[in-house]
């Protein structure tokens, strides 16, 4: 068999294991995606405040875009295994790769638009909590749309793409990449940083034995920061410096984590609405509960006498206060933490 034969078939194997790899990767993370979208559906319709019909609309509107991208990556699987060889510059190829592209730039822009929110959120909605990740965003979308439209330049002279404008394309992918991880560090570690240090108990608070519970600190921690989009873009930006030869090099590496990166976006997203859902069912039951046990104690109360009816009316003073403060100290308080509704007239108990 001549040598270049075998050259093509080496190439054409590797390049159908890459694709074969990125589409078994893709096809796991979308099964867990979809698990996710579900319950978080459920966790929004739970909910009849107005902000969750909008998180609901979010999520929604990312699970198009997630399903737009996973069809793209299909095609392009399915034309690369009926013909390995010879594809990269066909017709059929740049819409598909745009469309891909463009669905990972819009996924990264909405999981990041989510994120800013809950930054300027857990803030205190301070001004600049709001403009300046908005502006350091826009910036990264701007980028990362510029970098998908280069490559329509196929079209027009597929010699000049190759020698000029593919490598220029790649560069502004891997500096949207790094851009938007940069981003992300600063974000994450800012809200873990918030939620821990005023998750601490206060000095009453240590006096009466009240410390809240430290590990659903660390999942809230976790959840809020977005922590698993920060791990996707790591993964992305090792790829994009990874050793030049064969089935490693940067292009390489890089083409498998732009394909699944859009799903790392997708589950943090998830995973922060159905956190804010379910901690707001959970804050509704304590506040029942909380009512329930007051009216409960007060109604024993009024058949008792002087001195020991208002021994009961203090125990529940007491009771309501330190229930209170022991939810505040677990979090950074409904008004902070769960308040994603930026309208004056929703009033403060009804915010999430």
């Amino acid at each position: 068999m001549p040598n270049d034969t075998v050259a093509g078939l080496q190439e054409a194997f590797q390049l159908l294991s890459i694709t074969s790899a990125v589409y078994a990767s893709l096809n796991a993370l979308c099964g867990v995606y979809l698990v996710l979208f579900v319950f978080t559906i459920w966790s929004t319709y739970r909910q009849a405040e107005r902000a969750y019909s909008k998180l609901r609309v979010i999520t929604i509107l990312l699970f198009v875009v997630i399903v737009i991208h996973y069809t793209m990556r299909s095609v392009d699987f399915s034309e690369r295994r009926l013909n390995p060889n010879g594809i990269a510059l066909d017709p059929w190829t740049t819409p598909v790769y745009f469309i891909a592209n463009t669905t990972t730039t819009l996924a990264g822009l909405i999981s990041d638009g989510l994120l800013a929110w809950r930054f300027y959120v857990v803030f205190d909605r301070a001004r600049w909590a709001l403009y300046g990740p908005s502006f350091a965003i826009l910036v990264n979308a701007m980028l990362g749309f510029a970098g998908d439209a280069l490559g329509f330049s196929v079209y027009h002279n597929a010699e000049l793409y190759t020698r000029r404008y593919e490598k220029l394309q790649y560069t502004i992918s891997a500096a949207w990449g790094w851009t938007m991880f940069v981003t992300n560090t600063v974000l994450t570690t800012a809200i873990i940083w918030r939620i821990i240090t005023q998750s601490r108990p206060t000095r009453e608070q240590k006096r009466l034995g009240l410390r809240g519970a430290p590990y659903a600190v660390v999942v809230e921690a976790i959840v809020e920061s977005a922590l698993v989009t920060w791990v996707g873009l790591l993964l992305y930006g090792i790829s994009t410096v990874a050793p030049a030869g064969h089935i490693t090099t940067d292009l390489d590496v890089g083409f498998v984590m732009s394909c699944i990166l859009p799903i790392f976006f997708a589950i943090s997203q998830c995973l922060i609405t159905t956190r804010l859902g379910l901690a707001n069912e959970s804050a509704r039951t304590r506040s029942a509960a909380s009512a329930t046990a007051a009216s409960a104690s007060t109604s024993r109360g009024t058949h008792a006498r002087g001195d020991s009816l208002a021994a009961r009316e203090i125990e529940v003073q007491m009771h309501t206060i330190v229930e209170v403060d022991s939810a505040r100290s677990r979090a950074l308080g409904d008004d902070k933490v769960l308040d994603i509704c930026d309208d004056p007239k929703v009033p403060a108990d009804a915010r999430v």
